[in-house]
C-alpha cells in the first residue's frame, strides 16, 4: 500500500511547533522567557537567556584610552590623606606600587582620572574613602566605582583587573546584591583597616 507524502512546507513546520509547544507546556515545561514557546519548540536545543537578550544587543566598539603623566606623584592625595595611605596598604597587597594616573580619551582634550593605577597598567584601582557613621550617599559612590572600573579594564589596553578598595564604614554598601554582582563581574573589593587592606569577607 503506497501512502502519498504531503509536500514539505514551513507553515507544517510550524504547526508541528505548536503541538510539541503545547504539549511541553502541559507537563510544565516553561520555555526561557526570551523566545516564544514556538520558538522553543522549533529549536533542537532549549532556548536560553542569550538567544535573544545578547545577540540582538549590538556590539558596541570599546574606545581606548592612553595613559598620561601625572604632574605630581599622588595627583590631589595629600601626604597625610586616607586615600594615600589606602594606595600604599593596596599596593603592599597586590605587590605592586599603585598611583593616580590621568587618562586621556582619544580624539578629544578631556581626561579621566584612575586613583590607582601600576607602572604596568595592568591593574586599576578605585577607593571609597569616606569615614564617620554610614550614610546611604556611600551606596552611590560605590556603585558608580564599580561601573567606571568596569569601564576602564575594558578601555585601557594592557589593564587586566580591576580592584575597589573600601573603609570599614563603607562596607554596608556593598550588602545584598552589590557585592556578589562585583565579584560575578571581576571585581575585587578590599577592605582598608589599620594601615592594611584585606579582601572583603564574604557574607553569611
Amino acid at each position: 500500500m503506497l501512502v502519498a507524502l504531503a509536500p514539505y512546507s514551513r507553515s507544517s513546520d510550524v504547526a508541528l511547533a505548536t503541538i510539541r509547544a503545547r504539549f511541553s507546556l502541559a507537563r510544565g515545561l516553561t520555555p526561557s522567557p526570551f523566545c516564544s514557546p514556538v520558538t522553543h519548540a522549533l529549536r533542537h536545543t532549549p532556548c536560553t537567556k542569550e538567544t535573544w537578550g545578547k545577540r540582538s544587543l549590538p556590539r558596541l566598539a570599546v574606545m581606548s584610552l592612553t595613559i598620561a603623566d601625572s604632574p605630581s606623584e599622588w595627583s590631589r592625595f595629600g601626604q597625610d590623606s586616607v586615600e594615600r595611605r589606602m594606595l600604599v596598604a593596596a599596593g603592599e597587597a597586590l605587590g605592586v606600587r599603585l598611583r593616580p594616573r590621568p587618562l586621556l580619551l582619544p580624539a578629544e582634550r578631556r581626561r579621566v582620572e584612575a586613583e590607582g593605577i601600576d607602572s604596568d597598567g595592568r591593574i586599576v584601582a578605585q577607593l571609597v574613602a569616606n569615614q564617620g557613621a554610614y550614610k546611604p550617599s556611600y551606596r552611590n559612590k560605590v556603585m558608580a566605582d564599580l561601573f567606571k572600573l568596569l569601564w576602564l579594564r575594558a578601555a585601557v589596553p594592557s589593564a587586566e583587573r580591576a580592584v575597589l578598595v573600601v573603609t570599614e564604614p563603607v562596607v554596608q554598601a556593598l550588602g545584598g546584591w552589590v557585592a556578589i554582582a562585583a565579584a560575578d563581574l571581576g571585581v575585587e573589593v578590599y577592605v582598608f583597616s589599620g594601615g592594611r587592606v584585606d579582601p572583603l569577607p564574604p557574607r553569611p
